[in-house]
């Protein structure tokens, strides 16, 4: 993470270096991976003040993992499309989230819960 580091390296675009780790876990194949990078990419561009693309990131990461394919990564995702949405998602997407943290129970880490990092 500390590529995402404004400094000496030229490395003073997290987004940018967000982006090309995103195509990197493209071609690998990871979808952890990727949806992990498009939520980096929704809190990244939020903080920029760029809510509407934020919102879309976070969307993206959210096809990759809903349905269960990645309970923890779908719970994140969900928390922060509603912190996002200022808590106006549908029911369905509320009950997804219930439902998944009374199923991983104690193995949510409490900034999944939150929203903070």
């Amino acid at each position: 993470m500390t590529a995402l580091l404004p400094g000496p390296a030229g490395r003073d675009r997290p987004e940018s270096t967000l982006r090309e780790a995103l195509d990197l876990a493209f071609k690998s194949g990871s979808i952890a991976e990727a949806a992990t990078i498009h939520l980096a990419l929704g809190q990244i561009l939020l903080y920029a003040g760029r809510r509407e693309e934020s919102l879309r990131e976070i969307e993206i990461a959210l096809s990759l993992v809903d349905s269960g394919r990645i309970p923890l990564l779908e719970l994140r995702a969900l928390k922060l499309q509603s912190a996002l949405t200022e808590g106006t998602i549908h029911a369905a997407a509320r009950d997804r989230a219930a439902t998944l943290e009374e199923t991983l129970g104690s193995a949510v880490p409490s900034e999944i819960l939150t929203g903070k990092d």
